[in-house]
């Protein structure tokens, strides 16, 4: 009997085990199934996510084509009855826009502007002497000023300050008369040119259709300060008459004849020096390029062409008077400028 109990007993603690195990088992592919189906789920979401996204950029991209093509619509005149196309222009969230463009915000500008400039310059100095010089030099430009205004009514105003210099070798000639003589020399003679301008100006700056560029064309008054340094160079002639004779009381020279003799005289180089200073007023056209470079600089290749006159002018440091004269100058420039 005791042997039987035994057996009893042990055949029910194996089928407890098993039971237990069965349930553990049954658990664990519980828990497995479980795990999938979150796994299943998971992975079923992300991908919906994903086709929602590219769906939302599809739509996107296309509500920009829209946007872009109505905009085109309405800048060339044409008329758009597409009810569809308003409802999207006014209900459409902000998109990026060729005619919007960080580089079209408000704000001041500084540039540097090296330049190459042509100046000629007439004056009637005094009642026995005139000048004209052609001139080629260089120099550089500095401009301050404020942007604003956006695509093709964008504007900036600007105040400038430069200095070119250049050397140039012409003639100038003088007439004298004292004493019954008459002296008259051409003289070949080095000049030194330096010129410093303020210009005060404005100009519109608009697009370039779709492009980062932008056009200039602008206008600007201006004021010069010449100081030019003349030396002789080489030896130069004097003619001078020796009138022998009088006609009416006036003496006179007549060239071949017996009342006067012309006389040549040599003027070695380097005997004269003068400074003049020149006080020009004027206005000026001004036609160039630029070209955006990232959000805060820019390059601009551009001309001006101005007409000054002049107003005032000392010679050797004298006073200041009032001369007759005229400036026609052209100048081409390279600018970089930093938007703030």
């Amino acid at each position: 009997m005791q042997k039987l109990e035994k057996q009893r007993q042990s055949l029910e603690a194996k089928i407890q085990r098993e039971a237990q195990n069965k349930e553990i088992k049954a658990q664990k592919q519980t828990k497995a199934k479980e795990e999938k189906q979150r796994k299943d789920r998971e992975a079923k979401d992300k991908r919906e996510a994903k086709q929602a996204q590219k769906r939302e950029l599809r739509e996107a991209k296309r509500q920009q084509r829209e946007f872009y093509k109505d905009e085109s619509t309405a800048l060339s005149g044409a008329t758009n009855t597409s009810q569809e196309s308003r409802r999207l222009r006014h209900t459409q969230s902000p998109q990026p826009s060729i005619y919007t463009n960080t580089n079209d915000r408000n704000g001041w500008f500084i540039a540097l502007a090296p330049k190459v400039e042509v100046i000629f310059i007439y004056a009637d100095i005094s009642t026995t002497r005139y000048m004209y010089h052609f001139n080629a030099g260089y120099g550089s430009t500095l401009e301050a000023g404020y942007l604003f205004g956006s695509g093709a009514n964008r504007w900036r105003t600007y105040f400038s300050l430069g200095y070119g210099y250049g050397r140039s070798s012409d003639t100038a000639y003088i007439y004298d008369y004292y004493g019954g003589y008459y002296d008259g020399y051409n003289t070949e003679v080095i000049v030194d040119i330096h010129n410093i301008t303020h210009n005060v100006g404005i100009d519109w700056i608009p697009r370039l259709g779709n492009s980062s560029a932008r056009g200039v064309l602008g206008f600007y008054n201006s004021f010069s300060y010449i100081i030019m340094s003349e030396r002789y160079e080489k030896y130069n002639v004097s003619r001078q008459c020796v009138p022998n004779g009088a006609l009416w009381g006036w003496n006179y020279c007549m060239i071949g004849g017996t009342q006067g003799s012309w006389q040549t005289t040599s003027i070695p180089a380097g005997e004269a020096q003068d400074f003049i200073h020149i006080f020009f007023i004027g206005i000026g056209t001004r036609l160039g390029v630029i070209f955006d470079i990232k959000e805060h600089f820019s390059i601009e290749i551009g001309s001006r062409l101005g007409l000054h006159f002049s107003i005032l002018h000392s010679i050797n440091n004298g006073g200041l008077e009032f001369v007759a004269g005229v400036m026609p100058s052209f100048e081409q420039y390279l600018s970089l400028a930093y938007r703030f």
